[in-house]
């Protein structure tokens, strides 16, 4: 049996800002430099995760990667599992 694709999250500016401990001028800046947004004040989560981490991970801090997940399991009890689902699902 295959399972079906993890469902990604859709979240607001502010949600975004609070996963990601940025404000939303920084969220409009990310937009501009290519963050993948779904319209207005609507964000795919996972897309703007795979996003962060093609784009933006290199400059992180050491650990900012848990402490996003962290977040995002407290909130939204969806894991990095999950978003390796979406990413890839397995057959």
């Amino acid at each position: 049996m295959i399972e079906e694709k993890t469902a990604d999250k859709i979240v607001s500016t502010k949600e975004l800002c609070e996963i990601f401990c940025i404000t939303d001028r920084t969220v409009r800046r990310w937009k501009t430099e290519g963050c993948p947004c779904e319209g207005r004040n609507e964000w795919s989560l996972f897309s703007v995760v795979s996003w962060w981490y093609d784009v933006r991970y290199y400059d992180a801090p050491l650990g900012a990667d848990d402490e996003i997940w962290g977040r995002i399991e407290k909130a939204y009890h969806m894991s990095f599992d999950d978003y390796l689902w979406w990413v890839k699902p397995r057959p």
